[in-house]
C-alpha cells in the first residue's frame, strides 16, 4: 500500500529531500523535514506556532546547526530516511 499524503506534506518531504542533497547528506533527518516545513509561512508548523505566539524563526538556526554536524558524503547520491525519521 502506497502512503498518501496531502500536497503541503508532499512537498515539504521533496523539499527536505532536495535539502539533504545540497548539504551532501547520506541521510534525510527530522531537522530537514521541520526547515522544510517551517519554510512554508501559510504552513501548518508555521500556523501552530502563531497560535500558539510563539516565533518559530528561532528555530530555524538550531535545526540548520543541527545540520552543519551531520555527515556527508562526497560522491553524488541520494540520501536515505534516517532510521529516526522512519
Amino acid at each position: 500500500m502506497t502512503p498518501e499524503f496531502t500536497d503541503s506534506a508532499r512537498e515539504a518531504i521533496e523539499k527536505a529531500f532536495q535539502l539533504a542533497k545540497e548539504h551532501h547528506h547520506t541521510q534525510l533527518t527530522q531537522n530537514h523535514l521541520m526547515i522544510a516545513f517551517l519554510s512554508d509561512p501559510k504552513g501548518y508548523f508555521s500556523s501552530l506556532f502563531a497560535a500558539l505566539g510563539t516565533d518559530s524563526s528561532s528555530l530555524t538556526p538550531l535545526l540548520q546547526n543541527a545540520l552543519e554536524r551531520q555527515a556527508t558524503f562526497s560522491s553524488p547520491q541520494d540520501p536515505t530516511l534516517s532510521p529516526a525519521l522512519q
